[in-house]
């Protein structure tokens, strides 16, 4: 296997109990020459802010569960098919992440949409504002 990229991209910072995180979106691709596969490992964290300590890593139930994705491809495509695959898991992490949304209501599933009265939208979407 050879190593295609191994990156992480910071999206924001969230408060949480533990303190102050930054939301971090990685993603490890390895070529399979022999058969011709591409492997995408792509995970997500929450990355502690604080210098002061040891490196801190959390999850957050609304994070994305880590993913492989594999796909058959040649060796000439496959970095560009990396960083296509990295950018989908990025905007799938930034959407899930609520504090990085002015407008809590656009990270709701439509069913619960429906049944939350509608002050409780703008409230949500009033509180994102302030930060």
């Amino acid at each position: 296997m050879k190593r295609v990229i191994d990156t992480t991209e910071v999206l924001g910072t969230v408060e949480m109990p533990e303190g102050k995180f930054e939301v971090c979106a990685a993603a490890e691709a390895n070529f399979d020459e022999e058969g011709n596969r591409l492997v995408v490992q792509l995970s997500s964290a929450l990355r502690s802010t604080d210098v002061r300590g040891k490196e801190k890593q959390i999850s957050a139930a609304w994070l994305p569960v880590t993913e492989t994705v594999t796909e058959s491809v040649g060796a000439e495509e496959s970095h560009d098919l990396s960083r296509e695959i990295f950018h989908r898991w990025v905007r799938k992490v930034r959407q899930a992440t609520p504090a990085l949304h002015r407008n809590f209501a656009s990270v709701l599933p439509v069913n619960l949409q429906a049944v939350l009265p509608p002050i409780l939208f703008r409230l949500c979407a009033n509180a994102n504002a302030v930060h």
